[in-house]
């Protein structure tokens, strides 16, 4: 890419994509960029009841869960090897999630039945946000 132009032009040798952030990261073929980046990378992250971001560095239980969404039929899955789980996406209540001591960003609280299944994964009470 060359510095200062307008050709947005580049390679990658390697995609990591993942939809819920702190999950097992997979290298799909290709990807769809858009201006907010890969399209479906991270749109999903967990919080605990202060709604902070909760990931793999809080609980090793959910090492090796690997999640992905599938954005044209608003549908996620959710695998640790052994079983998954997968349903279609719906938001409901708006939260302000604190990535770090200063950061936040807003999405809303995934509804439906996430939220028992990544809490029993995580041996804690998790909720799953879908960001903004």
């Amino acid at each position: 890419m060359t510095h200062g132009s307008d050709d947005m032009n580049g390679t990658a040798s390697v995609l990591s994509t993942t939809a819920i952030k702190g999950f097992a990261v997979q290298h799909p073929p290709r990807v769809r960029v858009g201006r907010q980046g890969i399209a479906g990378d991270r749109a999903f992250c967990l919080v605990d009841a202060d709604d902070r971001l909760f990931t793999v560095r809080h609980c090793g239980a959910l090492v090796g869960l690997a999640a992905r969404f599938d954005d044209s039929g608003n549908r996620l899955t959710i695998a640790d090897g052994y079983r998954s789980w997968s349903d279609e996406i719906s938001v409901g209540a708006p939260v302000e999630v604190q990535f770090l001591y200063t950061r936040t960003s807003r999405g809303h609280i995934v509804e439906g039945p996430w939220n028992e299944v990544l809490s029993e994964l995580a041996e804690t009470s998790v909720r799953l946000v879908r960001l903004d």
